[in-house]
């Protein structure tokens, strides 16, 4: 199984008016000709051109005795035969020296699959209904391929969705029939009539952040540090400065190719006050973005058919996207607000974060999708690193569900766009926190912590030397207690 490539030449090929419109959407109209350049005298000749489009896919499956088992999948989309245009019939004398012949035609592609096309398939072998109803109302698919190869599980996996222009002259020379043909390969890249979408809809989420250190303080860095201070920071003592609160994060999930828009990605650090030590009230915290980045794990199914029932295929990959600091540079520290009164900060904006920036996105990215046999889905780990003060770091990542959209249309009006901008917030700001973490308060809103009231002062925990010491005073006294119970009992 392989993807259909270009073939022609002299004897017979295929030409287009405009060789960027072989990179088209649904509905787009493709000018070109047919094309013979070599002498041929034949009284009887035919010529003709169809668009094609299919989706194939194809799992090797090794067995442990080194034997193979080769599954297949195939769903036509495109009815050929609902597009063969006849161009030429009749005698055909071209002269060794002529200009070459030529034959127009001009093909419409369609928007949805063709029900004749899809033929007689059973639904189990298809993620989508194949009734003739829904394969109807079934939008074309992106051009696609994916070569899984040969993998850990020791399963060769294929895939693609493909679209051609195919041109075929048949003809009559010394008593026999004969043939040429010319294939002209088409990428189909949807594009949604909307215009590019405004709302991201942004996820809010919450973790916990800490830093224990001394250099929290005020005034104390390196040189200030005892070895009474190291010793107490390593054995993680209560008595060393504690900082502590909630990082919440608004992250997308929802982007779309091509989309000139930046990627909105809003942090902020709320202090707890009941797990923060009480001698950092009122001290002013500041956490500084040090490096942000979001990786992308696109996975892929794949079905073929089967004698008992379809086998199932699933192949993936990763691409790593930067967002800070930006590859071009610039943009300055990133100062993350670290109260629930201040408004937090959009990475995305600061580090001018855009799908059509981003070389990995144009590069590897496909609109998540399902057709018959073939089905894409994302998902996204956005990792950062933030630095509170110079007393340390501490590393957060969270995962959700990517949906990755195709390019919308062209864009509204500025006043539109800001109308719909505001509209998105807040949806984003009423959707639900998923992956079952606590739902965070109302987003990014000033918030009223009167109520919250500092512990109550307690006397100083015990040395470690005392505890210590009590722990060796408690096991003594145990062992004297079971002495004494053994004794009784052998005195019974």
């Amino acid at each position: 199984m392989g993807i259909t490539v270009a073939q022609g030449g002299m004897a017979f090929g295929i030409a287009v008016d405009d060789p960027s419109s072989l990179a088209c959407s649904p509905g787009d109209t493709i000018v070109g000709c047919a094309i013979r350049k070599m002498p041929l005298v034949s009284p009887d000749a035919v010529v003709t051109v169809t668009l094609c489009g299919r989706a194939k896919t194809k799992l090797i499956v090794r067995s442990g005795n080194n034997s193979t088992r080769t599954y297949r999948g195939r769903f036509g989309l495109v009815d050929q035969r609902a597009h063969m245009q006849t161009l030429f019939r009749g005698p055909l004398h071209i002269v060794n020296g002529e200009p070459a012949r030529q034959w127009p035609f001009t093909i419409r592609v369609p928007t949805h699959c063709a029900p004749k096309a899809l033929g007689p398939v059973s639904q189990a072998e298809s993620y989508l209904p194949t009734d003739a109803a829904s394969v109807a109302a079934t939008p074309l698919p992106n051009s696609f391929y994916m070569d899984g190869g040969p993998g850990f599980s020791h399963r060769q996996r294929e895939g693609f969705v493909e679209y051609f222009i195919t041109a075929t002259l048949t003809y009559t020379h010394g008593g026999e029939r004969k043939s040429a043909e010319a294939t002209l390969p088409i990428a189909l890249k949807t594009v949604t009539g909307d215009p590019p979408i405004v709302d991201f809809q942004l996820r809010r989420y919450r973790q916990i952040g800490c830093v224990s250190s001394f250099k929290l303080l005020p005034g104390v860095d390196d040189s200030q540090l005892t070895f009474k201070h190291k010793f107490r920071q390593a054995l993680h003592s209560s008595k060393v400065p504690r900082f502590q609160g909630f990082m919440e994060m608004a992250l997308p999930g929802t982007i779309q190719l091509d989309n000139p828009s930046t990627i909105p990605i809003l942090l902020r650090f709320v202090p707890d006050p009941k797990m923060t030590s009480s001698e950092l009230a009122g001290t002013p915290i500041e956490i500084t973005l040090v490096s942000m980045h979001m990786q992308v794990e696109t996975e892929i199914g794949l079905r073929c058919e089967g004698t008992f029932g379809p086998h199932d295929g699933e192949a993936g990959f990763k691409t790593r996207v930067p967002i800070w600091p930006p590859i071009r540079g610039g943009g300055g520290a990133i100062l993350i607000p670290c109260t629930p009164e201040q408004a937090p900060v959009d990475v995305g904006a600061r580090a001018d974060f855009k799908v059509s920036r981003v070389k990995a996105f144009r590069d590897n990215m496909s609109p998540t999708s399902t057709t018959f046999n073939i089905k894409r889905w994302h998902r996204a780990d956005f990792e950062f690193r933030a630095r509170v003060g110079e007393a340390g770091e501490f590393r957060m990542k969270k995962s959700l569900v990517l949906t990755i959209l195709p390019p919308g249309g062209e864009l509204r009006s500025t006043a539109a766009q800001a109308a719909e901008q505001v509209g998105g917030s807040a949806q984003a700001a009423s959707a639900a926190v998923s992956d079952g973490e606590e739902a965070p308060p109302p987003p990014f809103q000033a918030r009223s912590e009167s109520w919250i009231q500092p512990p109550a002062e307690q006397e100083a925990p015990p040395s470690f030397a005392q505890v210590r010491k009590e722990d060796a005073m408690a096991g003594r006294d145990r062992n004297n207690g079971e002495s004494a119970g053994g004794s009784g009992a052998s005195a019974s």
